[in-house]
């Protein structure tokens, strides 16, 4: 097509009666006709409004690169087939609902996307595309994959979440280059034995089919498989470490519950995802039974604690609050934190329990530091998680609930330098040598301050608990949603400067064994530990005094009101 002939055609195409508002036709030509007399090898139509593709495109025979990407082109016309060169065709975010025949005739296409469309069918002409390399059909609503796709030898990617896919054909088990196989949200039920030929695969997600039947001896023969995506219920049932576990954490609670309350759904949820998702997406398929268990086996060290220290059971509900949003990193995240603080309730004495906040120092320290290197949020908790097991392995610490496979691990590789964890690891180890009045410091004005309250002077933030809980139903149906916010803030400063003051006077040392000491020294000890554990009436008082002020303040004026009326008559 000669260039007049080109530029007439698209005039036309500009200037059709079925032309929409909002439709830039006119960029549109102007960037096909610079494309064609530069011979140019990409042509960029993304975001143009476009309702409809000009079958003049089919002229740009140079063209290796054609992205027409968020529009509302509804149909691809039959000269797209001309492009012969064409390696890369992004037609995704469009409404396009068939895909024609003629998209076999791009031999040399690597590239296909069409993700975000309303393609409900896979032509069988797909399997001529022996090069394409990458297949994004996302977000569609196919109902099946054909067999032809097993024609794609050189496939490495197949993206086919977000459809209404029921069956997996065994054709897809001849798919031996493919790294990459995406087919969450969908209706598939069982996972077909032809998986377990994909020997390069190292991306598989079946999350979010309802009915899928886990099949994990079947996984076990992908060798080469990093992440798997899968919600899955089922290997709970296999694993008695799992079973075990979510059996204690249980068996806890039911102790704690009280009438009213929320019966401590967040940990709950933090160990069910630790667990069951935890298990599939952090075990690689290569030995996946026998790292599922250690997965498991590793809650449990948690949860003797936590099961002789009931009392932080709250606690420990609060902060898994924060933690389930998201992968299953999160929640292995949280349970490292979880896992840290219960290490802290578990040592006898003071002087223990301080050198125990050193593993929180480090965790908080490693999250930072991940942050500011800038990694990216979707892969900082990843990297966060990664770093702290790699440090612990460096330092040989006896940490807590330190995590062990990392699931979606293959993308913070290169994030993972032994510079990068050497540096880091000094760090921490430089932090192991504060000294005991300095961690006190250090814990009294960190965000875990009250946690450190509540694990070690439990009876002392309930006294002040207890105290809030009787002044707020004095004050009863006056208090109003903001002074209720002024109360909790206040609340929370009150413990903060209780925890503060008890931590600083508190002696840094071993407690003495009380069967050794003589009379008088037992006498002297128990006064030293009735010090230590008063409360302090000045920063409680500031509280109680906010409260008292405002009842003053509402009485004063109701008397005030009152004089008037008796004045007036």
């Amino acid at each position: 097509m000669a260039l007049e002939e080109l530029t007439n055609g698209l005039n036309a195409w500009v200037n059709e009666p079925s032309r929409q508002e909002g439709e830039n036709r006119d960029a549109a030509r102007d960037r096909i006709i610079e494309c064609r007399k530069n011979k140019s090898t990409s042509l960029d139509l993304k975001s143009l409004g476009l309702r409809s593709i000009p079958k003049e495109i089919g002229s740009l025979v140079y063209l290796e690169w054609l992205n027409l990407s968020n529009n509302q082109i509804k149909e691809i016309p039959d000269a797209i087939g001309r492009l012969v060169n064409l390696k890369s065709l992004n037609l995704s975010n469009n409404q396009i609902k068939e895909i024609p025949d003629a998209i076999g005739r791009l031999v040399n296409l690597e590239w296909l996307f069409l993700y975000a469309n309303q393609i409900t069918k896979i032509p069988a002409a797909i399997e001529i595309l022996v090069n394409l390399k990458s297949l994004f059909l996302s977000s569609n609503q196919i109902k099946e994959i054909p067999d032809a796709i097993g024609g794609l030898v050189n496939l490495k990617e197949l993206t086919l979440h977000s459809n209404l896919i029921k069956e997996i054909p065994d054709a897809i088990g001849r798919l031996v280059n493919l790294k990459s196989l995406n087919l969450s949200k969908n209706q598939i039920t069982q996972i077909p034995d032809a998986i377990g030929r994909l020997m390069k695969l190292q991306m598989l997600d079946f999350s979010e089919n309802p009915s899928l039947i886990f099949t994990p001896e079947l996984i076990d023969q992908l060798s080469n498989l990093e992440n798997l995506g899968c919600d899955v219920r089922y290997p709970i049932h296999f694993n008695p470490f799992a079973a075990q576990a979510r059996e204690k954490l249980d068996a806890i609670c039911l102790t704690q519950r009280k009438e009213d309350e929320p019966d401590f759904v967040h940990v709950k949820e933090v160990l069910k995802r630790f667990l069951s998702e935890g298990i599939v997406q952090r075990s690689n398929a290569l030995n996946q039974k026998e790292r599922g268990q250690e997965i498991a086996q590793s809650a449990l060290p948690t949860l003797e604690i936590l099961e002789k220290n009931p009392h932080l059971l709250p606690l420990v509900n609060e902060i898994s609050s924060r933690f389930l949003d998201g992968c299953v990193n999160q929640p292995v995240r949280g349970w490292s934190e979880i896992s840290a603080l219960m290490a802290i309730a578990a040592k006898e004495n003071f002087t223990q329990k301080l050198e125990a906040t050193k593993q929180v120092f480090a965790l908080d320290y490693i999250a930072a530091y991940v942050r500011e290197e800038g990694v990216g949020s979707a892969v900082e908790v990843e990297a966060g998680n990664a770093l702290y097991r790699e440090v612990h392995k460096e330092l040989k610490e006896p940490w807590l609930g330190v995590p062990g496979p990392i699931a979606h691990e293959g993308f913070i590789k290169d994030f993972l330098t032994p510079d990068r964890i050497k540096t880091v690891a000094r760090n921490v180890k430089d932090m192991n040598s504060l000294t005991l009045e300095e961690l006190k410091d250090r814990i009294c004005n960190s965000e875990h301050n009250l946690a450190w309250g509540e694990i070690c002077f439990p009876a002392q933030i309930q006294e002040i608990k207890e105290r809030f809980k009787k002044d707020l139903e004095d004050l009863g149906e006056e208090v109003s949603s903001g002074q209720l916010e002024e109360i909790s803030f206040q609340k929370k400063s009150v413990f903060s400067e209780e925890v503060k003051r008890l931590t600083m006077e508190q002696e840094a040392r071993p407690e003495l064994d009380p069967t050794k000491l003589k009379e008088p020294e037992k006498q002297k000890e128990k006064e030293n530990l009735v010090d230590a554990t008063r409360p302090s009436t000045s920063c409680v008082s500031r509280y109680f005094g906010n409260c008292l002020s405002a009842i003053i303040g509402r009485s004063s004026k109701i008397s005030s009101e009152e004089q008037e009326g008796q004045t007036t008559r």
